[in-house]
């Protein structure tokens, strides 16, 4: 893969070292220029790195939403996005973060938080259900020239072919899904487990419950327990989300 990703990247990159500063926070002018390089608007480094996503990504049903800098496909369960995400300090940097959504599952999370105010969000079509970020894994990407940015890049393509695309399709499965979110110790290379793995309570421990009792989990009471004992856990929002789901899934 890593060939491929070479000769996708000479095809979309200019080349230079000459460093690359963001605008923004600086106040100076696109184009203008300062000691060892020149100030660049953030379209303009980011361009070349979602042409090289888009060419990778077109050959697996992904469509390129320019105006949200994300690609998305429609998946068997819902919808899988990659969105590039910028920040502008000295030099820009960029994460990557890849977000599943499982309509079985966002239904009844979305539901939920609406119900009980913990979220102004009706609409579970604008939600995601299990998520990671390039950042939590790798170090976010810091454009300080073309040459560098590029070779990131190529390290950015290798990674989504072979580490993040294969679990797209497995986590439509209501039972790989569960797997990922409460056994996250079942499979060490699942980046989709990183929030569960790292016991972050609101970013995995609802989704993860509402999957065990989809799944009729019968290990289900001690998930429950788990997240209770979590020092990030708020008793109140898993007691609720228990209430929800037994009244909500006709389940006791």
């Amino acid at each position: 893969m890593r060939e491929k990703a070479i000769e996708i990247v000479k095809r979309h990159f200019p080349k230079g070292n000459e460093k690359l500063f963001a605008t923004k926070r600086s106040f100076v002018s696109v184009g203008s220029v300062t000691e060892g390089g020149r100030y660049i608007s953030v379209d303009e480094v980011k361009d070349p790195v979602a042409a090289c996503l888009n060419e990778l990504l077109t050959e697996h049903g992904f469509k390129y939403l320019k105006s949200q800098s994300a690609f998305k496909r429609n998946s068997s369960s819902g919808i899988d996005l990659i969105r590039i995400v910028s920040y502008d300090y000295t030099h820009y940097h960029f994460d990557f973060h890849f977000y599943k959504r499982i309509d079985a599952v966002q239904k009844h999370l979305t539901k939920y938080n609406f119900e009980n105010q913990f979220n102004s969000q009706s609409d579970y079509k604008k939600q995601e259900t299990t998520w990671v970020c390039y950042g939590n894994i790798k170090d976010k990407i810091e454009a300080i020239s073309f040459n560098k940015l590029a070779e990131e890049t190529i390290s950015l393509l290798v990674f989504l072919n072979n580490e993040i695309l294969p679990y797209f399709p497995l986590l439509d499965s209501m039972e790989k899904l569960n797997d990922a979110l409460n056994y996250p110790e079942k499979d060490e290379s699942n980046h989709f487990s990183y929030f569960s793995r790292e016991q972050f309570y609101a970013y995995a421990a609802e989704a993860g419950l509402i999957t065990a009792k989809l799944v009729n989990d019968p290990n289900y009471d001690k998930i429950m327990k788990k997240h209770l004992a979590n020092e990030h856990a708020i008793e109140e929002k898993i007691t609720k989300l228990d209430e929800f789901l037994k009244r909500e899934l006709s389940l006791t």
